[in-house]
């Protein structure tokens, strides 16, 4: 287990990760988005206040102004459809100077950064972060992908606000927890980098039947049976602990992408490590506050991401031979003493995890997570964040 303690300054969140983990044992249903409502949120009235009783600031950089639906692209295909959203276009070229300026992650480093960007909120107004560099990629893997960027910051106007944000060619992400909610920020158009919905994790309205989990109550239930062809005798982990003092763990993640997974977002192995990413980004922004727990992808990660169904590793639909089949070419590609976790994403709307397994040898790639629409919250959160967590 490779664990770097690094310092940090965080926010307990109200929800904690065992909702994550451990509350949807055995089947359960969840939900994906439907089509894009055309009413979002009233962009013409007035700034609304802030917690602390303040307007929030109008954005003087420039970097985002309204849409109305007449404005969208023709013909579009919505990548995500809360219920009500607020659209917002992005000024790419401007934010892209204003990263570039932004500071490594270290002791502090946060708390004195003079890097600023400016966020709509789903209500109307702005809201304005420090933010620096935050490496969710080794530095190795980082270096073939530079316009995969990741970055963390703290509000001006709220201090307790914390936001993550990416910025990759597929558009920029965001997820801001704040005390009145979670906001998150996503490219609203497949295959447009400028058009993004501005929502409410409350205002992500879900299909029933889109994701069942399919992890036993139990962990004997959740390991290998005796027909396959990896076997360890029934496991009995121990419950996840709280994280106590200033200790971030850093656990090296492994994530392969079955054909499918890639070809929905683009068909390049860069666009596979693109979304991988920001859903790893996005999984973070929880793991790290409820359990100091961040996970980082290992150097040579891309070379599990496959770009053709056809040929990939991957060749079953049933979930418990995809787990054997996942921790076998993790093993062989990556290397079993090179990372202490390892999962994968496909297009199959279902989930299935191994219980307690990180970092034991033969198991721990022992994860998938899969959606009809891998992207936004539902498959950040309530699925991937899920079947993760229950190989912690």
């Amino acid at each position: 287990m490779d664990h770097t303690a690094l310092r940090r300054n965080t926010r307990r969140l109200s929800v904690p990760i065992v909702w994550l983990a451990l509350s949807w044992l055995g089947a359960s249903v969840l939900s994906a988005p439907s089509g894009p409502s055309p009413v979002g949120y009233d962009s013409t009235a007035a700034a609304p206040e802030s917690p602390s009783g303040r307007a929030y600031p109008k954005d003087p950089l420039g970097l985002w102004r309204e849409a109305a639906p007449s404005a969208y692209p023709s013909g579009a295909k919505a990548w995500i459809s809360p219920e009500r959203f607020r659209v917002c276009h992005l000024d790419r070229a401007r934010l892209q100077p204003l990263l570039a300026q932004a500071p490594p992650e270290q002791a502090h480093a946060l708390a004195h950064s003079t890097s600023l960007v400016s966020l709509p909120l789903p209500e109307g107004g702005f809201a304005h972060f420090r933010f620096v560099t935050v490496a969710v990629m080794a530095p190795e893997l980082a270096a073939k992908f530079p316009e995969i960027q990741t970055f963390l910051g703290q509000g001006i106007e709220d201090p307790t606000a914390t936001v993550r944000f990416d910025l990759t060619p597929a558009g920029f992400h965001a997820q801001i927890l704040r005390r009145d909610g979670t906001v998150y920020i996503d490219p609203l158009f497949q295959g447009d980098a400028a058009w993004h919905a501005v929502y409410f994790r409350k205002d992500h309205r879900r299909l029933e039947g889109d994701f069942r989990c399919l992890t036993p109550a139990s962990s004997a239930e959740s390991s290998p049976s005796a027909q396959d062809s990896i076997y360890v005798p029934a496991l009995q982990p121990a419950p996840p602990q709280p994280p106590f003092g200033t200790n971030l763990r850093v656990y090296r993640l492994a994530c392969a992408a079955m054909g499918e997974y890639t070809q929905f977002h683009g068909g390049s192995v860069a666009n596979g490590m693109a979304a991988i990413v920001t859903a790893i980004h996005r999984v973070n922004g929880v793991y790290e506050t409820d359990l100091a727990i961040r996970l980082q992808l290992v150097a040579n990660n891309d070379r599990v991401v496959y770009t053709n169904a056809a040929t990939d590793p991957y060749t079953s639909s049933d979930p418990n031979v995809l787990l054997n089949q996942n921790q076998a070419n993790l093993d062989s590609v990556i290397g079993s003493a090179n990372y202490d976790v390892g999962h994968l994403f496909g297009t199959r709307a279902d989930g299935r995890a191994y219980l307690g397994v990180v970092c034991l040898a033969g198991l721990k790639a022992g994860g998938y997570t899969g959606s009809a629409a891998p992207v936004g919250d539902p498959f950040f959160i309530d699925y991937v964040a899920h079947e993760l967590g229950h190989q912690f």
